[in-house]
């Protein structure tokens, strides 16, 4: 392992006469024959001085000096690459740098050292062994683990069959790019219209290791804003009815959520006792409403009529203490003053502020009312009877009444016709029998239809209180708008399944809205919408708000302190759909 030291001490143990002025020399030959270089030995004379002093200089060499020095006599450092951080996966930016010195910092060249890992997952050097240069460096590159977190590294020197660490070094290793996304929650989710919620999402690298939130940054996107709409930070807000898909995505991962967004819903409880009948009319700020209640005074049954008006955020009531037998439809008209008109079958209410009803004494015999603007149309008794089966059209405005003149052809019956206005000059009626009548403001005519005179099981026709085309519908049939005297056709939403129209109304810009037993049905700019009532409501009357998106419906609901199957409570219900 060591020739120049075995060859030296041989040398030495010869009479120093022996070897007065010669130089042994060591070098390397090519020999063909051995096909790889030899070392040999050659003698040179030298001065007697010369060759001693060179037999020191190399005995001085042996194993204490630069060129071979022991563990305990070099030291290294690392000079370059330490507490570097970098990306799970990846090779670190800068190479981890080595210098080994000896005792007195000078560099030593050639030095065997070993590169070791100690940090579970913490990855692998490029070269496990590698040696020092003449100016004493080694330089290595870490690549990182596949564990996030702070790894400790070792460089350790190889002398003399023994192993010295000679420094240590620190490097962080940070998630990787998010390969997977993961919501926090359900990915199907359901919001009232309003409301507000926040998505969080988790990501994790390819290794599994999770991301940090401050490093995800994922982006939102809705397929619908319309309905809901999310922003950079995951709020969400939801906007209309129907549903969204909202995606959160970040570097190649994607994750989905679906949100249902039903309409919001404000339920005023406001009567018991078996209402029938609601109707609704709204103008401005004013908003009221009408209901029949079945009543059992003394045992005996009768009927009532109960106003209802909403100020304030809350529904009052006001029982305008009428009797009367019979069913009928009742009817409402809000003059643009706020002044609310009722009627339904015995008489003329009239209200000019919430809770102050009183009757129009000169309209005792009114059976319907409706109108346009201060415009009044009433069917009562013709001039000189009292009779409520033969009965005329009114035109009251301006302080002037005047007798449009139904023709006596046609017939009346004060519970099954109806009346609604289309203008000041304009109003239709649904008699007891035969074709719809319209009058045009000179003279009465047939309604026609679609296969001529429209007439058939009408069973209501709603105007606007600011005038405009004119609903009509029958139960289980079509539904069409009357304009100038013609019916044209509309479809019926709820025709496929057999569902019967229960009440109508119409928006100021002449869209119908339906209601049945379970559901409520309105058109918008994207065609029909529906919305399901809940399972124990059983839809009575419909009415667009002036606040577009949001509509009141009246529904029918077990009383919970019923005693028999006749008894049923009358609930309001406000609808903020978010649909136009």
């Amino acid at each position: 392992a060591h020739p120049r030291r075995s060859v030296l001490a041989r040398e030495m143990k010869r009479p120093t006469s022996d070897v007065s002025g010669t130089l042994l020399v060591l070098h390397t030959q090519e020999t063909p024959s051995v096909g790889h270089p030899i070392l040999v030995a050659t003698m040179k004379r030298t001065p007697r001085l010369l060759a001693l002093l060179l037999l020191l200089g190399a005995a001085c060499r042996d194993g204490t000096g630069p060129g071979n020095p022991t563990p305990s006599a070099v030291r290294g450092e690392v000079t370059a690459g330490d507490r570097q951080t970098g990306t799970v996966g990846d090779t670190l930016a800068r190479r981890v740098e080595v210098v080994v010195t000896d005792a007195a910092g000078r560099p030593v060249p050639d030095v065997s050292l070993e590169w070791r890992i100690l940090s579970e997952r913490g990855g692998e050097f490029r070269f496990p062994l590698t040696r020092t240069d003449a100016q004493g460096r080694a330089a290595n590159a870490w690549t990182m683990g596949t564990r996030v977190g702070e790894h400790l590294a070792e460089v350790v020197a190889v002398l003399a069959g023994r192993r010295e660490v000679l420094d240590t070094v620190r490097a962080t290793a940070r998630a990787g790019a998010p390969q997977r996304l993961e919501l926090v929650g359900d990915t199907a989710r359901y919001a009232s219209l309003d409301d507000t919620l926040r998505l969080v999402v988790r990501g994790e690298d390819r290794f599994g290791n999770p991301v940090p939130a401050s490093e995800l940054r994922p982006r939102w996107s809705s397929d619908t804003p319309d309905v809901a709409s999310v922003d950079s930070a995951g709020a969400v807000r939801a906007v209309g009815h129907g549903s969204a898909v909202l995606s959160a995505a970040a570097g190649s991962a994607v994750v989905r959520l679906r949100l249902v967004v039903d309409a919001r819903m404000e339920v005023f409880p406001v009567m018991a006792n078996t209402p029938q009948h609601i109707t609704f009319a709204q103008n401005g700020s004013r908003l009221v409403a009408l209901a029949e209640e079945a009543r059992y005074p003394g045992g005996s049954f009768t009927w009532g009529l109960v106003a209802f008006d909403f100020d304030n955020g809350r529904w009052s009531a006001r029982d305008l203490g009428t009797t009367f037998s019979g069913w009928f439809y009742g009817s409402l008209h809000v003059t643009p003053g706020g002044t609310a008109y009722a009627a339904v079958g015995s008489g003329l209410f009239s209200s000019s502020a919430p809770q102050a009803w009183g009757t129009v004494p000169e309209w005792w015999s009114a059976v319907q009312v409706d109108g346009v603007g201060n415009t009044l149309f009433l069917l009562a008794p013709r001039p000189g009877s009292t009779s409520r089966d033969s009965m005329t059209v009114y035109r009251s405005s301006g302080g002037t009444t005047a007798d449009l003149q139904l023709p006596h052809s046609v017939l009346t019956y004060q519970s099954f016709s109806t009346l609604a206005a289309a203008g000041e000059n304009e109003v239709y009626l649904t008699p007891r029998s035969g074709p719809m009548m319209y009058w045009n403001g000179s003279g009465w005519s047939a309604v026609q239809g679609p296969d001529g005179e429209f007439a058939g099981a009408i069973v209501d026709v709603v105007s606007h209180p600011q005038g405009g085309p004119v609903l009509a519908y029958r139960e289980t049939g079509g539904v069409f708008l009357l304009r100038a005297g013609r019916a044209e056709a509309v479809p019926n939403p709820f025709s496929d399944r057999g569902i019967a129209i229960r009440k109508g109304a119409l928006s100021r810009d002449g869209q119908p809205y339906l209601i049945s037993e379970g559901a409520v049905a309105f058109r918008t700019a994207a065609g029909w919408k529906q919305y399901a009532l809940r399972g124990d409501w059983y839809g009575r009357a419909v009415w667009p708000d002036t606040t577009p998106g949001v509509l009141w419906v009246a529904v029918n609901r077990r009383a919970p302190s019923a005693t028999t199957s006749f008894q049923w409570e009358l609930l309001f219900v406000r609808i903020r759909t978010g649909l136009r």
